[in-house]
């Protein structure tokens, strides 16, 4: 008997075909086709599965890569503010330290203004004088037993530096000032004076000290006499070179002590000012 198999049994039984019911003959070659599918089926779900893995596992990577970036971003972020924060608390602190340090200052000098005018006012009775003196401490004029005093660096000839002085109330070019040991220590130290026997140094400041009226007779701004303690002539001073040296100047300073020089009066120094108290 010919063996029928699975298409044509199933041919057969579309067509009316005489086959019995229910008899199936099995096919060999049938079974392995079903089997080659299934196969193919297996290896094309594989396929697709590994891909799904993959393409999962390459979401997931550029994920965490992604939330890395973000984490260092914002930790970057959070480093800068805090150092932000930082640099703004240490500038205000500085700030705060400086106004501390100006209102300390404002408040000394309050201090120092407020003495000074009890002291003005206790020994003056020209209240025009008293507010000038007041005026000028404001103006940085420093202060002495018997005068205040200032020390003008600006290079002028002698008589513009008198007229200068003498537009502060009366000032004069210094000469009492000069007599006292605290003055002369004074304009030493915040160095006013030269130290040596330059003749190139405009530091070498106008004082009111001329023999401009009678030759050698040399006469001090306010009538007094020279002091041997705190000034004295400049080696070979007065030497009157050219005959024209009438005008008289701190030449330099040694060991506290003022030595002073003839000099042309159209020559130009610095030149220091005082005002009776």
């Amino acid at each position: 008997m010919q063996s029928v198999g699975y298409k044509d049994q199933c041919d057969q039984v579309y067509m009316n075909e005489s086959v019995k019911p229910g008899v199936l003959i099995p096919d060999n070659k049938a079974e392995d086709a079903t089997v080659k599918c299934v196969k193919i089926a297996m290896v094309i779900f594989c396929v697709l599965l590994v891909a799904t893995v993959g393409g999962l596992a390459t979401i997931l990577a550029l994920h965490f890569e992604s939330q890395g970036t973000w984490n260092r971003e914002t930790l970057k972020f959070r480093e800068d503010m805090e150092q932000m924060t930082r640099e703004a608390q240490t500038e205000r602190d500085q700030t705060a330290l400086t106004l501390k340090s100006i209102n300390d200052s404002i408040g000394a000098r309050l201090l120092e203004l407020n003495a000074n005018i009890l002291e003005i006012e206790s020994s003056q009775g020209n209240h025009s004088t008293y507010i000038d003196l007041i005026l000028l401490k404001l103006l940085g004029w420093e202060n002495s037993e018997h005068v205040v005093y200032k020390y003008f660096r600006q290079a002028v000839n002698f008589g513009t530096a008198q007229s200068r002085c003498a537009a502060y109330s009366g000032g004069r070019l210094a000469a009492k000032a000069l007599r006292d040991p605290l003055v002369v220590s004074n304009i030493i130290s915040k160095g006013y004076i030269s130290p040596s026997h330059s003749t190139s140094s405009i530091n070498k400041p106008w004082i009111g000290f001329n023999d401009v009226s009678t030759e050698g007779a040399w006469i001090w701004s306010d009538g007094g006499a020279m002091d041997s303690e705190t000034t004295a002539w400049s080696s070979i001073q007065p030497e009157n070179y050219g005959g024209i040296e009438d005008c008289g100047q701190i030449w330099h300073a040694v060991d506290g002590k003022l030595y002073l020089n003839d000099i042309r009066c159209d020559s130009s120094y610095y030149y220091i000012c005082e005002v009776d108290k």
